[in-house]
């Protein structure tokens, strides 16, 4: 996510204003190291404070509110996740979306669409980045250029997709609600 010290100042309100919101994530822990070094920067209210991870492609954000994440809620989207597979992923280079955000792109794209189509046809209330933007898979890296981002980082970067995550973003309080296996069993909570 952007914080918002970080995101262009002319622009209409957005669910990253809330005071907290939730998002379906699929970690990405190659980038790990990179993205923590931007967060402890730029946002260091964001960092988590369970000890996960902060590099992802978002699947959904903003997912449902907390109060809506009930037992009911988590069986449903541990389902949507059992019935996916787990890939592997590569990046191999850097792109820039009109906003200035910079991007690792993920090859193959499509298992990640193919996730957020599964979570928005059970949920089709819910709109990828609350309708602000398209749902393009994408590692977020930083504003800037993006050679010179690439040129921090060593390609190719290679993941194993085997679970996604549900974290809670809230300034001082950001966190795993649930981790949720691809192609097996149930939810663990706190990730």
């Amino acid at each position: 996510m952007i914080p918002a010290a970080r995101r262009p100042a002319a622009r209409p309100a957005s669910f990253l204003d809330a005071a907290s919101y939730t998002v379906l994530q699929a970690p990405v822990p190659a980038f790990e190291e990179f993205v923590r070094g931007r967060l402890e920067r730029w946002a260091p209210d964001f960092l988590r404070r369970d000890g996960g991870g902060h590099a992802h492609v978002t699947i959904l954000a903003p997912f449902l509110p907390e109060p809506a994440l009930d037992a009911a809620a988590l069986g449903a989207l541990a389902a949507e996740c059992a019935a996916a597979s787990a890939f592997t992923v590569t990046f191999r280079r850097v792109a820039r979306f009109p906003g200035g955000l910079v991007h690792a792109v993920p090859e193959p794209a499509e298992p990640f669409a193919a996730l957020t189509a599964a979570v928005v046809a059970r949920w089709p209330g819910l709109r990828p980045y609350g309708g602000e933007w398209d749902a393009v898979p994408h590692l977020s890296l930083d504003h800037g250029e993006p050679d010179a981002l690439a040129s921090e980082l060593t390609w190719p970067r290679t993941a194993r997709i085997d679970a996604l995550e549900l974290v809670r973003y809230a300034p001082g309080d950001t966190r795993a609600l649930a981790r949720l296996p691809l192609g097996v069993g149930g939810p663990s909570a706190g990730g």
